[in-house]
């Protein structure tokens, strides 16, 4: 099985991460704090498939943006 996980920013630079088909949610401070809750919140909501012996693939699609700096007097 192949879950997919939209990962961004929202406004208070917080990652959040969903996984919409399959209503998965979750967030974290960093990256590393949000890939670790994205670990626990995919074993916690497919616990009854990992436990009769499938795997779960997690594939994650990030949204990052990138802005330059303000050019005044070119």
């Amino acid at each position: 099985m192949l879950v997919q996980f939209n990962v961004f920013q929202d406004e208070d630079d917080v990652w959040c991460a969903s996984a919409m088909e399959h209503g998965v949610h979750t967030q974290g401070q960093t990256l590393d704090e949000l890939y670790a809750n994205i670990d626990e919140a995919t074993r916690l909501h497919f616990e009854d498939e990992l436990n009769a012996g499938k795997t779960v693939h997690v594939l994650l699609m990030v949204q990052r943006e990138y802005s330059g700096a303000a050019t005044a007097g070119r």
